[in-house]
């Protein structure tokens, strides 16, 4: 493997002047927590039927 090193300076000036927005500390936290099987349970119930097709096995393993 070839290792490429270049300075980021430019890139950094680049998106900085660009203004994004960033994700709080509070907002960081929940996005790497872990997903808890009643997050699954509530996203899978707000599906709309015919639309995500499951097998039984998965359904009944987040019981």
């Amino acid at each position: 493997l070839k290792t490429i090193c270049f300075d980021t300076t430019e890139t950094d000036t680049f998106l900085s002047l660009l203004n994004l927005p960033q994700v709080t500390n509070d907002q960081n936290e929940k996005l790497i927590s872990k997903i808890t099987k009643e997050e699954i349970r509530s996203a899978i119930k707000k599906l709309k039927n015919g639309k995500a097709p499951t097998d039984r096995t998965t359904w009944l393993s987040l019981e």
